[in-house]
């Protein structure tokens, strides 16, 4: 049985639910092992009955069914990112400033969701709970209020808003986990990075994956405002020991990349 998702609907008091067909499709997955799951994860016909639907790839990345098997996870989260990427504008319509505007609006769409992924890995995050039911019409809002933004940006990037969650690049992965051979935390913080890291670090002692995750939520370290939430303060620790678990967490990240380049 699938985990019930949390959030309430606005206006309606009730939580929000599954479509049934979602449901019976994503239980059926349970069992099934991260190599037929890779295998599964290739078939792009989604009128072939082992096509993997998007609210079901969700489901498994968000409940760490994964985290064990860094090759599923990847080819899970490589296979949702292609998803994403193909039903956003394509950056090469159009002539040389409609390109860019289009390559915004992509980047916009891809970082606000991969954000989320990072939040929910640090604490459950009912944000997403709408893409578990209508993915495509998620991602679709998303796009719209890309546009929009990108329509009246004026100056510096602006990131999306965060209403986006009302329902209304497929790089080979040893090219881009070869750029972080000198991991550093702001190479930690780096979008890309954020997308490919995540099964490394669910491999890490949990002391250290705590740390790396809330990294990736851009939560910082400390900070004299007593108000803000640290990583520090929810650990309960001081400022040190989080830096000393970040770096022997970097340090092992850089390893396991190290070794996968050379393959």
């Amino acid at each position: 049985m699938l985990e019930p998702l949390r959030k309430i609907k606005k206006g309606a008091g009730e939580l929000y639910v599954r479509p049934r067909d979602v449901e019976i499709t994503t239980e059926g997955l349970l069992v099934l092992s991260g190599a037929e799951l890779i295998k599964r994860a290739g078939v792009t016909d989604e009128h072939d009955s082992d096509f993997l639907r998007s609210e079901s790839i969700l489901y498994l990345i968000r409940r760490r069914r994964l985290d064990h098997d860094q090759r599923a996870f990847r080819a899970l989260y490589e296979e949702l990112r292609r998803r994403i990427r193909r039903a956003l504008p394509r950056p090469d319509w159009g002539g040389i400033n409609t390109s860019a505007r289009l390559e915004e609006i992509q980047q916009h769409v891809l970082d606000r969701f991969n954000k989320y992924l990072c939040e929910d890995r640090v604490e459950y995050s009912t944000r997403l709970d709408y893409y578990e039911c209508r993915f495509n019409d998620a991602i679709a809002a998303l796009r719209k209020i890309a546009s929009r933004d990108v329509r009246r940006r004026r100056g510096p990037l602006i990131g999306l808003s965060d209403d986006s969650e009302s329902p209304s690049q497929n790089y080979e992965v040893e090219e881009a986990l070869s750029r972080f051979r000198g991991t550093s935390e702001d190479d930690i913080r780096d979008k890309t990075f954020r997308l490919n890291a995540l099964a490394v670090i669910s491999d890490l002692p949990d002391d250290q994956r705590r740390v790396m995750e809330m990294l990736l939520a851009d939560m910082p370290i400390d900070s004299k405002d007593p108000t803000v939430v640290t990583i520090a303060s929810v650990l309960k620790c001081d400022e040190k020991t989080v830096r000393n678990r970040r770096d022997r967490a970097i340090r092992a990240i850089q390893a396991v990349m190290q070794g996968e380049a050379s393959q």
